[in-house]
């Protein structure tokens, strides 16, 4: 009989993962014994944070998904591929495409912020600059877009790029907007190696072609995308090696498409077959700017079956339920964010922290055996969430968190750090089994996914005020015993008095 100690004792975190027995429910594995006189199985599962954005459909598009997208479409056939993603919580897709089933070939990854940082876009309020002091201890001017400046860590790397164009390799953009962010986001970046680090914007041997991917609507974001585009022109580029998917209104002007999850994936097919023309000759640039979101994944496997290809569980109204993790600070405090509380107020409500959209949660089916297409509802911790079509095929699916369930399982979320996912199924013979991590490292599994995932979308930005008059006081102190000379002295004191 299985020893039910061991449905809970935990195993040795690992550097990315962390790996924990639990059963899928205790009550209904104790009741298959009890009235069947059978063995129950417990879920073997593995714990991921990862990265991940939003479409403009409200659709998710997780780290590990875009990496498998892009090796799908593009196939290998650039000389190199620059990816900058510009999103809160982004570092994990660098991370990620330097781990098994990467990005291939020569390629480097910049984000704005690491997996549990907001990217802080900053914009003055009028037509004056509020330099700022970078994470290098420079002061720090802002790019001017329009009639504002905007500081921060894309603003820097446009700045930059602007500056030297198509001399600087893609490392030195990434470290120059890190070393000059106003904030400290920290930055992420990987790559396939030297060659990669020291590729220009503009540095393909026959052609370059861009991918820029906004799906906010907000004017604030887009005017700094508009930015990098044009920043993008001055190293070379013309409109017609630029596509552009933006996230509100119909294409007009230079927008080619809505910024949809099913028009990013035929961009990057468009992509490929510009790069199939010249196989290893062509650069690709892929930009997305949209808002951000910190993932915590569960990926369960059926008891004897961790990191087996066809190990995840099999969920029926026999066994119908599976623990997921939900116990990480950054993820917790964005789904407490602007969420409303039955008795009034929010769960939480952070100035600078930007609610992006629904809560959601996200599963990857391995296998679904159904007599036909059929109604799944989808509870946690006992509650309705909502209804998936399932149509028998392996497939990524996504259904949102309401307000009202989020504030109803919110106490229990913070006590326990878990939910009791579950799935009620028409008939007593249909069935699902969950993907894990091997079933998506093989080339020909279809879903772009994997596990369970839930999250919350998030999004910094602030309007910088000018320092109160005793810390600017300090501040120009520090300046002065730094800047000798007498042009240095004057430009200081011309900021103080307003000049």
């Amino acid at each position: 009989m299985t020893d039910y100690r061991s449905l809970f004792a935990s195993c040795a975190e690992g550097e990315r993962m962390a790996c924990r027995w639990r059963s899928l429910t205790l009550g209904a594995a104790l009741a298959l014994i009890f009235l069947a006189g059978g063995e129950a199985w417990a879920a073997e599962e593995r714990k991921e944070n990862q990265s991940a954005f939003s479409t403009a459909d409200n659709q998710v598009i997780s780290s590990s998904a875009l990496i498998k997208l892009l090796n799908r479409t593009l196939d290998n056939r650039h000389q190199d591929l620059e990816v900058l993603i510009g999103v809160c919580g982004a570092g994990e897709f660098a991370t990620r495409a330097k781990a098994a089933g990467g990005l291939q070939g020569n390629w480097s990854v910049t984000t704005s912020a690491a997996r549990d940082k907001l990217c802080n876009v900053g914009r003055t309020p009028d037509a004056e600059d509020i330099p700022q002091k970078g994470q290098d201890g420079s002061t720090v001017a802002g790019l001017k877009i329009g009639e504002r400046f905007y500081h921060g860590f894309e603003a820097q790397y446009v700045k930059k790029l602007l500056a030297d164009k198509n001399t600087v390799g893609n490392k030195a953009l990434f470290t120059f907007g890190r070393d000059k962010n106003h904030v400290n986001t920290n930055p992420q970046y990987q790559s396939s190696g030297e060659l990669a680090d020291n590729m220009t914007v503009h540095g393909g041997k026959k052609s370059n072609h861009a991918l820029f991917f906004s799906s906010t609507g907000d004017e604030r974001l887009e005017t700094l995308t508009d930015s990098l585009y044009d920043a993008l022109k001055a190293t070379g580029y013309i409109d017609g090696d630029i596509e552009l998917l933006r996230g509100t209104g119909a294409p007009a002007g230079k927008v080619d498409a809505r910024a949809t999850k099913a028009e990013l994936e035929l961009a990057l097919g468009r992509l490929g077959v510009k790069l199939n023309e010249n196989p290893g000759e062509e650069k690709a640039f892929i930009y997305v700017e949209a808002h951000g979101n910190y993932q915590q994944r569960t990926v369960a496997y059926r008891d004897g079956q961790l990191d087996q290809g066809g190990g995840g569980v099999i969920l029926s109204n026999a066994l119908s339920t599976v623990e997921v993790f939900a116990d990480e600070p950054f993820l917790l405090s964005g789904l407490m964010e602007e969420l409303p509380k039955a008795g009034g107020g929010f769960w939480a409500d952070d100035p600078v922290l930007q609610r992006g959209g629904q809560p959601y949660l996200t599963l990857t089916t391995y296998l679904e055996s159904f007599a036909a297409d059929a109604d799944v509802e989808v509870l946690l911790n006992g509650l309705p969430v909502g209804i998936l079509r399932m149509a028998r095929n392996a497939t990524d699916y996504q259904i949102d968190l309401s307000d009202t369930l989020l504030d109803q399982i919110m106490p229990a979320l913070l006590s326990e750090g878990i939910l009791h996912l579950g799935f009620r199924f028409a008939s007593d013979g249909d069935m699902i089994q969950l993907a894990g991590l091997q079933d998506y490292l093989d080339p020909n599994f279809a879903p772009l996914d994997y596990g369970i995932g839930i999250g919350s979308l998030v999004r910094g930005f602030q309007t910088l005020a000018a320092p109160e008059p005793g810390s600017l006081a300090l501040i120009l102190i520090a300046l002065l015993a730094v800047l000798l000379s007498a042009r240095a002295r004057r430009l200081v004191w011309g900021h103080a008095s307003g000049g």
